[in-house]
């Protein structure tokens, strides 16, 4: 599915700034192309045999689905989970248009061509980008206070994020480069990533170092490199025993004249009939 650098949204639900449902802004061509796509599921499957074939259900693939709740709408949806039974089966489905989750017998879905998931969903879901969950931490010796990043968004943020951008007009959405999801949000001129981070519930994430793409080796490639870091294994070893060897010989000779010195300087010892002071 085709997704657009930036676009106007309607804010659904926020669950946090990580997760925030959104719907598009649909323009007057893209009103004729739904109801277009709309028309054509409908028009199929009134015109044939709507008995069910047997197929797997695979979880994260895309189907079309009979709602009875939208009238026996058939509707694009997105399998999220399979419910097993006994006696039937049914299956968790996303209605990827319309941002709503229901339970569908699974004989109500159908299997059709991918043309029809083209048109991007008109429903999805969304994350504020560059910034992390922050929280208030007061050190107990000095009584500072200061703001730090955390593992997960508090309440206070997330219900500030809902008064700022639910129900209000003109949002739009820019996208991150090659991401779907990762966007800056703006309510009119207000960046609403840049505002939690000003309002200390946010903290702004720190920029990943740019990778260079990895060069792909060839076999003859991968085998010097795998004999390469065997001998520098081997030699790495030998040092390190040499070097342990050297300082066990270092610790016993000074142990020797520590134990020499302790004496005093008066000490003597006789070798070979020889006197030496030490």
């Amino acid at each position: 599915m085709a997704s657009l650098s930036e676009e106007n949204v309607e804010v659904l639900e926020v669950i946090s700034p990580a997760d925030i449902s959104v719907k598009r802004v649909k323009s007057s061509q893209e009103f004729t192309d739904f109801d277009k796509l709309n028309f054509e599921l409908s028009a199929m499957f009134s015109n044939i045999d709507t008995h069910w074939v047997p197929f797997d259900v695979e979880i994260g693939q895309h189907y079309v689905a009979r709602i009875a709740a939208r009238g026996n709408q058939w509707c694009r949806v997105l399998a999220e989970d399979v419910l097993a039974g006994a006696t039937k089966c049914r299956v968790i489905c996303n209605l990827i248009d319309y941002g709503e989750k229901l339970t569908v017998d699974r004989r109500c879905l159908k299997l059709v061509h991918p043309r029809y998931f083209e048109l991007p969903a008109q429903v999805k879901s969304v994350c504020l980008a560059n910034i992390l969950p922050a929280s208030m931490y007061t050190d107990i010796e000095t009584f500072i206070s200061d703001i730090r990043e955390c593992k997960m968004w508090t309440p206070a943020a997330t219900q500030y994020l809902k008064t700022i951008i639910t129900g209000k007009p003109n949002v739009h959405v820019k996208y991150m480069p090659g991401s779907a999801h990762n966007v800056t949000m703006y309510v009119g001129d207000l960046c609403v990533n840049d505002h939690l981070i000003a309002k200390q519930l946010a903290v702004r994430a720190k920029e990943m170092e740019s990778k260079q793409p990895r060069k792909l080796l060839t076999f003859e490639e991968s085998l010097e490199l795998e004999k390469c870091m065997e001998e520098n294994a081997d030699f790495r070893l030998h040092h390190h025993s040499e070097s342990l060897s050297q300082h066990h010989y270092g610790d016993v000779m000074s142990g020797k004249r520590e134990r020499l010195s302790s004496h005093g300087k008066s000490t003597k010892h006789q070798r070979f009939g020889e006197m030496y002071w030490f």
